[in-house]
């Protein structure tokens, strides 16, 4: 066997070789290939009857998962002064984060807690305050943060007038004993327009009892077998004028962000002047 033959013979093993080589990644690129379409079919067919397998009320129904950064500072000095602040001031706070609706309406209460039965010169303004006040307003921070607020007023704690419905915890008795236990059955219009605009209903202000619908006219303005003498927010034992006296008063003195009374005859512009705040 010549040098020449023995070089052929030792090129086609390699050719053959080669090829076997080049085979065999073949076949394994054609197995990984057919394993990656079996892999995506059986994904989208998962997914498919997955999707289809949750009714739509479920769908429909599942929770927004959002977790918003909390803007209460956990302070009892409040930042701001009650007795001055404007709805609109607050308004605008709220919408900075510069402090939460639930501190607010913490503030509030503690502001009521300080002078409307304390002290030398109470103020007997605030007849009852609302039990779920603070749960209403976390109720409302978190609101707030997921879908905005849904007006000037979100967030906002109000007082309103003894004489006006509010179908919660607290009584609705125009100052009178003879209806403590009695439960309305809707909140007044007023209240619905400003629970649906986000406002808190923090409590209930004092009144001169039945709005000065009495059947003897010797009793002091602002007084009611409930609620007892409101007192002027200036000066001490002074008549507050009525019959929104404690709506009045109260925000005189910086009890809340704003005030619900009522009028027939002046109940609420001649309160509001001796008030100082008109």
């Amino acid at each position: 066997m010549t040098t020449e033959t023995v070089n052929i013979n030792a090129n086609m093993l390699t050719v053959k070789k080669t090829s076997r080589w080049i085979n065999y990644r073949l076949e394994i690129l054609i197995v990984l290939v057919f394993l990656l379409v079996l892999i995506t079919f059986l994904i989208s067919f998962i997914t498919r009857r997955d999707t289809v397998a949750i009714p739509l009320t479920l769908t429909t129904s599942l929770p927004i998962i959002h977790c918003p950064i909390s803007c209460s500072i956990h302070t009892h000095l409040p930042p701001i002064d009650l007795v001055t602040v404007s709805i609109s001031s607050l308004a605008r706070d709220l919408s900075n984060c510069r402090y939460s609706s639930t501190d607010l309406v913490r503030w509030y209460l503690m502001r009521i807690d300080a002078v409307n039965r304390r002290g030398s010169h109470p103020l007997y303004a605030v007849i009852e305050t609302n039990p779920d006040a603070l749960t209403i307003a976390n109720m409302l921070d978190q609101e707030r943060q997921i879908k905005g607020p849904r007006s000037s007023l979100h967030g906002i704690p109000i007082l309103v007038k003894d004489n006006t419905a509010t179908n919660d915890k607290m009584q609705t008795t125009a100052g009178s004993l003879a209806l403590i236990g009695a439960h309305v059955v809707r909140d007044a219009h007023v209240v619905d327009l400003l629970r649906n605009a986000g406002a808190i209903i923090l409590g209930k202000a004092s009144l001169s009892e039945w709005s000065n619908f009495r059947s003897t006219n010797k009793s002091r303005e602002g007084w009611s077998a409930r609620g007892g003498p409101v007192n002027s927010a200036y000066v001490a034992n002074g008549n507050p004028s009525g019959s929104s006296s404690g709506t009045a008063v109260a925000v005189s003195a910086g009890l809340c962000a704003g005030g619900l009374g009522t009028e027939t005859a002046g109940s609420i512009v001649s309160p509001s002047s001796v008030a100082n705040i008109v």
